[in-house]
């Protein structure tokens, strides 16, 4: 109300402004200024049920009678189009109340207002409904199947999923990890955890399960033992990262050794061998003289 009043003044103080004697042609379609959602919850459970929206338009020609209705973001279904009336002008600002009616049995969830190009008594016509994105136009409709108390479960379930999907993503990462880890096993029960991430869409059909066992709450909690179970498994990997690399040096250091040993055993040795005044120089691992010849 606040700001229709300063929007209806600002228009006022303009009015009382002096003008030109010689005013422009107007060839500009009417202008949305100011939108407000009246109604942002609408139950059909039992009765027919409105939703209200109050607006305000500029122009400076007469504006033709907005044309407004709300529509179903899940199914095809519409409303009426909506009771519009005025309910003040100053100026060249006019501003409206429209009231929608979504009547039982019309689908539950979320619904939109939809404004119809506007115009104005010379023609000028805008070329897009509206209101646009800068302004609220979407509210929810309850009847006895989507519930208040459900839809606010719904929306702590898809608030908690995300959280609660990261967790599990850590979950199997670490059971890859250690396929065999007693404790990964153990939440696995305990939380009774799926296979892969958790789809929103299972929110609306199994939306007790996943807020009671799924929520936030559960996340942090899972998600601080995983922590703890993620510490021990990098301490493991580690000690046995260090025992592989300890008898990687280990079994190079008793092959080096063989390999020494081995080489020593293999050492070539030089004798001279002499038969006479001739003479003989032998070379080999076990050096022998030839037949005839006796070692010098």
């Amino acid at each position: 109300m606040k700001r229709l009043l300063l929007v209806l003044l600002s228009a006022s103080a303009i009015s009382l402004s002096p003008m030109p004697v010689a005013l422009a042609a107007d060839t500009s379609p009417p202008l949305l200024v100011d939108w407000t959602l009246e109604t942002s919850i609408v139950d059909i459970s039992t009765t027919p049920s409105k939703a209200t929206v109050k607006f305000i338009l500029s122009d400076d020609s007469k504006i033709t009678e907005p044309k407004l209705l709300v529509k179903s973001l899940e199914t095809t279904q519409l409303s009426s189009f909506a009771l519009v009336k005025e309910v003040a002008r100053s100026g060249k600002l006019v501003s409206y109340e429209a009231t929608a009616t979504i009547n039982v049995g019309q689908s539950p969830r979320e619904w939109e207002w939809v404004l119809y190009p506007l115009t104005d008594e010379l023609g000028n016509a805008s070329n897009s409904f509206g209101p646009g994105g800068v302004w609220p136009s979407k509210f929810i409709v309850f009847d006895k199947s989507y519930t208040y108390l459900n839809y606010n479960s719904i929306r702590t379930c898809l608030s908690g999923l995300g959280a609660f999907n990261r967790v599990l993503t850590k979950f199997f990462t670490l059971q890859k990890m250690d396929p065999d880890n007693v404790q990964l096993s153990v939440l696995k029960l305990k939380y009774a955890l799926p296979e892969s991430v958790i789809d929103g869409k299972l929110c609306e059909t199994q939306t007790v399960r996943i807020t009671t066992v799924y929520g936030p709450n559960q996340a942090v909690d899972l998600a601080d033992t995983l922590q703890t179970v993620q510490e021990e498994i990098n301490l493991k990997n580690a000690k046995a990262a260090q025992a592989a690399a300890d008898k990687a040096a280990a079994d190079k250091a008793a092959a080096d050794k063989a390999a020494a040993a081995k080489a020593a055993l293999l050492k070539k040795s030089t004798i001279i061998c002499v038969k006479g005044k001739l003479s003989k120089t032998i070379t080999a691992v076990k050096p022998v003289c030839p037949a005839g010849y006796k070692k010098k």
